[in-house]
């Protein structure tokens, strides 16, 4: 409720649409969350290779809260174990195509070591759309 009114207030100082205050702010371009087949007991062992890898890297930040997330200069990749099935979930983020299809490649290069090439397809599908 709070952030609506204050919303209501934004657009009333000013004297803006909706629409106008939107184009403040710049487009991303995003995956949609992707899941890839891992069996249970290799899901963490994935993840904490990927955080070795990254971690030497000095143009990265991580996060390895709930899985790990790699912000790049062009971009963020997240990878998570999920708690429910046998599989690990991806999102992907950028500020541009290119930037996009980096961090997707990055990330897909990687765990094409650890996840069978079945696994795989859709994330090459997404990644090459």
């Amino acid at each position: 409720m709070y952030a609506m009114l204050r919303l209501f207030q934004l657009l009333d100082i000013t004297n803006s649409s909706l629409d106008d205050l939107l184009k403040e702010f710049p487009h991303k371009y995003s995956s949609r969350e992707l899941r890839l087949f891992c069996p249970d007991e290799k899901k963490q062992k994935v993840i904490t290779e990927l955080k070795n890898i990254f971690e030497q890297h000095a143009d990265v930040s991580i996060s390895t809260i709930d899985g790990i997330r790699v912000v790049f200069p062009f971009g963020w990749g997240i990878v998570r174990a999920s708690n429910t099935q046998p599989a690990l979930s991806m999102r992907f983020e950028s500020d541009s195509k290119d930037g996009l299809r980096k961090v997707m490649n990055i990330f897909y290069d990687l765990l094409g070591t650890y996840i069978s090439a079945d696994a795989l397809v859709e994330f090459k599908k997404e990644r090459d759309a």
